[in-house]
């Protein structure tokens, strides 16, 4: 458990290290949270980190400084991180499909990332719990990608609705991703979209270029629930199909607003798994 101050937010890594000596595969995310959660993330670092910037393993690492401020040295790291799993949810259970596992090198432990808000005038407790299930190499028929798509470029105008409209192609998602060059099909199976307080719908959009067709795939209308979608029917995606994040903003404040890490700010992403043959 652990302490959230009153009036505004406590967002803090802790990295956990020395799991193992060798690649583990993740089955299974279970995540329960206490009340007063915006999020629940676990990060590993993708192997451009510089050594010097890997976190001292076991120590709170606060987002924000006492004045509010962010703290410089917390956020060093973060443009490193790899999502490997999270929820807004206050409880999560989510399996991957029969066959299906996420690789979790061995190369770096797990930064976690909880961030709480507060806007009582009373201290209140966090406390988070989280459980990772694994199975073995050889029970694996396809190894999971992680599907992170940041918008930051935006600006919501005071006292207005927004609509932000972002457009991912093939290439772009492969280029992001690191997904060698001679792929020729991604197979997405799960996704969720992450947004703040300001947001009232968040739509995916897929786009296939042999049909000339777009199809609506998900919408969140609640910002602090989002749904987490698996598709039965993995979708294919090809050159020359796009996938497009729409997000409505109502931006009832009386100041402009854009991407940030406070629960006053905003953000455009979409999370998800997805694999390639």
């Amino acid at each position: 458990p652990f302490e959230v101050p009153p009036g505004g937010d406590r967002e803090f890594f802790y990295y956990e290290t020395d799991f193992t000596d060798e690649d583990l595969f993740i089955k299974r995310f279970e995540i329960s949270m206490r009340p007063g959660s915006h999020h629940f993330i676990f990060y590993t670092f993708d192997s451009n980190i510089p050594s010097f910037l890997i976190p001292q393993p076991n120590t709170w690492r606060d987002l924000y400084n006492e004045n509010g401020d962010i703290n410089s040295f917390t956020q060093l790291p973060m443009p490193f991180h790899k999502f490997v799993g999270g929820t807004q949810w206050p409880w999560m259970d989510y399996e991957f499909p029969e066959g299906i596992a996420l690789r979790l090198p061995d190369d770096y432990g797990l930064d976690l990332n909880g961030h709480y808000f507060n806007y009582t005038n009373n201290t209140i407790i966090g406390e988070i719990y989280g459980n990772i299930h694994t199975i073995n190499e050889e029970d694996i028929e396809h190894v999971a990608e992680i599907l992170m798509l940041n918008n930051t470029n935006f600006n919501l105008p005071a006292n207005q609705t927004s609509n932000i409209e972002r457009i991912y192609s093939f290439n772009e998602i492969k280029d992001m991703h690191d997904i060698p060059n001679n792929v020729n099909s991604l197979y997405l199976f799960q996704l969720f979209t992450h947004a703040h307080q300001l947001m009232d719908r968040f739509d995916i959009e897929f786009y296939d270029y042999g049909t000339n067709e777009t199809q609506l795939i998900y919408t969140a209308l609640d910002y602090e629930h989002p749904p987490i979608l698996t598709l039965n029917q993995h979708l294919q995606i090809q050159q020359g199909d796009y996938i497009k994040l729409s997000a409505t903003y109502d931006n009832n404040t009386d100041n402009d607003v854009q991407f940030g890490f406070l629960s006053t700010d905003e953000m455009m992403i979409l999370f998800g798994y997805f694999y390639y043959d």
